[in-house]
């Protein structure tokens, strides 16, 4: 058994999948082990995976399924497997700051009655070239779902059913049971990517959500955050991602330092 399982989903991410797996592999927390689903990816991903198992310095585990079935029925299946005590989310295209899980194991063995813990998060929103930093309440029903590290327990897994972000409602009721269970630190430990064509998996359900469905269910600031889903024109999604940038501190992509600067070209 190890203290933390990191659980990755994987799709088509040769062209930003080696960063990733480098700032996997940068962490100074030792006591972790790699458990990865593909979801029949098409391009050269399966391949850097069986590299990476290879050379890692952690236990890696590769699920390569025969078809694709969607991010959340892998992460349900790595779910079963995980033997941590905690279980980290990692997305094929982000990137953590080299004490991100180090700092949250400390965080949850401090803090018994939090279910789970997030971080700060950058998005690199890369066709404009910037990025802009995002924080959630420091007692809260969710935590950015890339940036969580939360506790494990028999039987917990997400909701393939649910529309709309199965992240913030697996965080809300399956792991919170409608509590306020997540603690949020401020400090900025992981880098989201917006790409123009929305692969990034934790925000893909962004994608083909209306945007008024996501106000209704969300609120303003998620629906504001969801510049590509539909029936949004270009002038209205670069107009809100714009907005976005207005009311937020941003910054140039080129200004980030170490150790952001190490995976990001």
């Amino acid at each position: 058994m190890v203290k933390v399982s990191t659980l990755l989903t994987t799709y088509n991410a040769e062209d930003f999948l080696k960063p990733t797996l480098q700032s996997v592999e940068d962490q100074t927390f030792s006591d972790m082990e790699i458990l990865v689903w593909d979801d029949f990816s098409q391009d050269n991903t399966r391949h850097m995976l069986r590299e990476y198992k290879e050379n890692s310095s952690y236990d890696v585990a590769l699920h390569f399924p025969d078809e694709n079935k969607g991010p959340y029925v892998g992460l349900n299946k790595l779910l079963e497997e995980a033997s941590g005590d905690y279980i980290a989310i990692q997305d094929h295209d982000d990137i953590w700051h080299p004490q991100k899980i180090e700092q949250q194991v400390r965080m949850l063995d401090n803090h018994s009655r939090f279910i789970g813990c997030g971080t700060g998060r950058y998005v690199y929103y890369e066709a404009l070239g910037k990025v802009t930093e995002f924080k959630r309440k420091n007692v809260s029903y969710y935590a950015y779902h890339t940036s969580s590290v939360f506790r494990n327990a028999p039987g917990i897994q997400y909701d393939e059913t649910v529309d709309g972000s199965k992240d913030m409602f697996f965080q809300r009721y399956v792991l919170g049971k409608n509590q306020r269970k997540f603690l949020n630190m401020e400090d900025i430990l992981a880098l989201s990517r917006v790409h123009d064509e929305q692969t990034n998996l934790s925000e893909r359900w962004r994608k083909h959500e209306n945007f008024f469905n996501v106000f209704w269910k969300h609120g303003f600031k998620e629906a504001v955050y969801s510049v590509h889903s539909k029936p949004l024109p270009t002038s209205i999604r670069n107009f809100l991602t714009a907005l976005i940038l207005r009311r937020r501190q941003t910054k140039d992509i080129t200004e980030l330092r170490e150790p952001w600067s190490n995976y990001i070209s």
